[in-house]
């Protein structure tokens, strides 16, 4: 009798584990889209000029951020150090924003960095976690 009980019981929890794994709410598993218009890849530019983000985020649940970095690619010429600015974030909201005219990296390019091939990479994530990258090869004279 013992071993029908054990029995039963491992069905019954198997069959509940079951029924609440069907029953689990799948959540978000799609990504954020960006529609970027600049800054366009291969674009040039020069120190002392800044640079701007214009960009459409759309995501099906909601928008949580935009993550902006810069890496240099490789040295061109000159003597100074590379250009590392500072993550920039864009707190974004709604399940589709408008950027427009936004200043990347809080200025104008330093005038001391060296000219250089350098990647602008664009992360945006959603509310659930999902998250999308995008990246710029850009020239800095």
């Amino acid at each position: 009798m013992t071993n029908i009980s054990k029995c039963l019981g491992l069905i019954t929890m198997l069959l509940f584990l079951s029924l609440t794994a069907s029953c689990e709410k799948e959540g978000d598993k799609e990504s954020p889209i960006a529609s970027i218009e600049t800054p366009t890849i291969g674009q040039k530019y020069y120190r002392g000029e800044v640079i701007y983000l214009n960009a459409l985020f759309t995501d099906n649940e909601g928008l949580a951020r935009c993550e902006i970095s810069m890496a240099s690619t490789k040295s061109t010429y000159g003597w100074d150090d590379p250009w590392m600015p500072e993550t920039d974030v864009i707190q974004l909201s709604g399940q589709k924003q408008q950027i427009e005219q936004y200043l990347v990296f809080n200025g104008p390019i330093p005038l001391d960095i060296m000219s250089s091939a350098y990647v602008i990479n664009i992360r945006v994530f959603d509310g659930a976690g999902n998250m999308t990258h995008y990246s710029r090869n850009i020239e800095i004279e």
